[in-house]
């Protein structure tokens, strides 16, 4: 059952359907779709790669488009909390008071309200690895370890991915902490 209250959830439905149908591609062309040729959402900026990531992956266990938007949503609870206790660990947060702030910003009520209908941004897991970022140009002398630049780089490669409207945060903190 998809919630009324949100209109994009038919759509992240549908295209779940057809990336189990089409693979990847599906993304951005169906046969189901359009008339009298195949549909073409090249121009159209609906979802972002790291979601589309996300859906391929889960659609390697299910077919069924809605129980992968579903599927999806829940992921990013894990993913969410998860990328703030690594953001968390950069800044040497004892323990426990990081598991706390990490279940907590991935539990907050902006992930409930977005929920489904609007599963790309949902997905604000790519949120603290941009704050992480920032720290790392604020402290330049820490870039010379192979082991905290190979981590920016993945940060960044998944930032890039990700949405674009997270993104744009992202490059004003970043542009914050460059000035």
């Amino acid at each position: 059952v998809l919630p009324k209250t949100f209109d994009d959830a038919m759509g992240i439905a549908t295209i779940s359907k057809s990336i189990a149908e089409n693979g990847i591609a599906g993304i951005y062309f169906n046969n189901r779709w359009g008339a009298p040729e195949t549909a073409s959402l090249i121009d159209y900026p609906y979802i972002d790669l790291l979601l589309a990531g996300m859906i391929v992956f889960v659609n390697l266990f299910t077919s069924n488009g809605i129980c992968t938007a579903y599927i999806v949503y829940l992921l990013g609870f894990p993913l969410t909390a998860a990328s703030m206790y690594f953001l968390l660990s950069y800044l040497n947060i004892n323990r426990v008071t990081k598991i706390v702030i990490s279940i907590i910003y991935a539990v907050s009520p902006f992930h409930f309200l977005r929920g489904i209908g609007h599963l790309a941004l949902s997905n604000y897991f790519t949120l603290p690895l941009g704050i992480y970022l920032s720290f790392i140009i604020l402290d330049y002398k820490k870039w010379k370890e192979s082991k905290i630049r190979y981590c920016a780089y993945a940060c960044a490669v998944l930032l890039g991915l990700g949405s674009a409207y997270y993104a744009f945060f992202v490059s004003v903190i970043l542009g914050i902490a460059l000035v």
